[in-house]
C-alpha cells in the first residue's frame, strides 16, 4: 500500500506519484520540494511532512510542477505511457511463455468460487451465528479476496490512463447538490 503522502501527490500530480517509486524518484522529490520551496537540501521526511500539511496554494504550485515535469520528461524523449504500457506487456509476455497463464487462470477461478460461496453464505444467513468479530475477520479476508481478484482480472483484461485519469476526476469532483 502507498503511504499516505504519495497517494496525496497522485490525487494532484499523477506524473510526478507516477515516478516516485523508479529510477526518478529524485527527481519527483525535487519537483515536490521547488514546488514547495523547500530548498535543493530537503530529504523525502521533509516533503511528506510538507505534503501531508499542503493548503490551497501548495496544491496550485504542485499541480504545476507535474505540469512543468510532463514537459521536461516529453523534451527529453521520456514517454511514460509507453513505459508503463511496454511493462504491462512483458508481464503478459511472460506468463505466457512460462505457462503460468493457466496458473494465475486456475486462481482466478479459486478466488472467484470462494468469494461466491461467502457471498452465498452471508445473503442465505449461515453466518449469523458466527461472534461479530469472526463476521468482520470473513468480510475483510473477503474484501481482500476481491482485491486480488481484481488484480487478477486486470492483468489479464489490462488497464489504462482514461481509466486512472477517471478515478482522479470523480476524487476530485464537487458533488452534486441537485
Amino acid at each position: 500500500m502507498a503511504a499516505k503522502w504519495i497517494e496525496a501527490v497522485a490525487t494532484v500530480a499523477p506524473s510526478v506519484a507516477s515516478i516516485l517509486g523508479g529510477p526518478l524518484a529524485g527527481t519527483a522529490v525535487k519537483a515536490i520540494a521547488s514546488a514547495f520551496g523547500l530548498g535543493d537540501a530537503a530529504t523525502e521526511k521533509d516533503v511528506e511532512q510538507a505534503v501531508l500539511a499542503m493548503g490551497p496554494e501548495q496544491i496550485v504550485a504542485l499541480r504545476q510542477a507535474d505540469i512543468d515535469l510532463q514537459k521536461t520528461l516529453t523534451q527529453a524523449g521520456i514517454d511514460l505511457e509507453r513505459i508503463d504500457q511496454e511493462d504491462r506487456a512483458d508481464a503478459r509476455d511472460m506468463a505466457k511463455a512460462t505457462s503460468s497463464v493457466w496458473i494465475q487462470a486456475s486462481m482466478m477461478a479459486v478466488l472467484l468460487a470462494v468469494i461466491s460461496g461467502c457471498l452465498v453464505a452471508m445473503f442465505m444467513g449461515c453466518m449469523e451465528p458466527l461472534g461479530e468479530a469472526t463476521r468482520t475477520m470473513i468480510n475483510t479476508i473477503v474484501g481482500g479476496l476481491l482485491a486480488a481478484l481484481m488484480a487478477t482480472i486486470t492483468f489479464f483484461t489490462g488497464s489504462n490512463k482514461n481509466s486512472q485519469q477517471k478515478d482522479a476526476m470523480l476524487f476530485n469532483s464537487e458533488p452534486f447538490n441537485g
